[in-house]
């Protein structure tokens, strides 16, 4: 049996979103690196459910309205980001912001849930779209850095 292909991954944590943009550029990312581009907002982050669980997200402020969609993950904010990297507590996120079908809307989660650091991620489309702007886009090199041996190729 052949060799599969590598598993494109759709959410990165902050390790490995720093190893990505190392790679890429071949200039050393840490972790303090890229939570600063969120802290910025040039990335774009959001927080993932445990175990893939789903949460419910409907129009706020709305009780007529009944569409809601479900997801594993919610779209942060950036104050919403930089609470959640400024607490040592979990965060409950009450609000999203959405856009759909072009309009900017305000969603409640249900059930509500609170979240860490260790729940942030980056979506592979924010990441790229991050590395565009950025210009690193190029083919992956050898970083510049003293001791590349624990800088192994991360699937993507």
């Amino acid at each position: 049996m052949g060799k599969r292909p590598p598993v494109k991954k759709e959410f990165l944590n902050i390790k490995e979103m720093a190893r990505r943009i190392t790679l890429l550029s071949g200039d050393e990312t840490n972790e303090d690196d890229v939570i600063g581009y969120g802290e910025d907002d040039s990335l774009k982050f959001v927080v993932l459910n445990k175990d893939d669980e789903t949460t419910e997200l409907r129009p706020a402020f709305n009780n007529t309205d009944s569409t809601y969609y479900v997801t594993n993950w919610l779209p942060l904010s950036t104050k919403q980001f930089k609470n959640i990297i400024g607490s040592e507590f979990p965060q409950r996120i009450a609000l999203v912001d959405a856009v759909i079908e072009g309009k900017e809307i305000k969603l409640q989660p249900s059930p509500f849930r609170s979240y860490t650091k260790n729940d942030l991620r980056v979506r592979l489309e924010h990441a790229e779209e991050f590395e565009e702007e950025s210009g690193i886009t190029s083919k992956p090199k050898s970083p510049k850095t003293s001791d590349t041996k624990d800088l192994s190729l991360i699937h993507i």
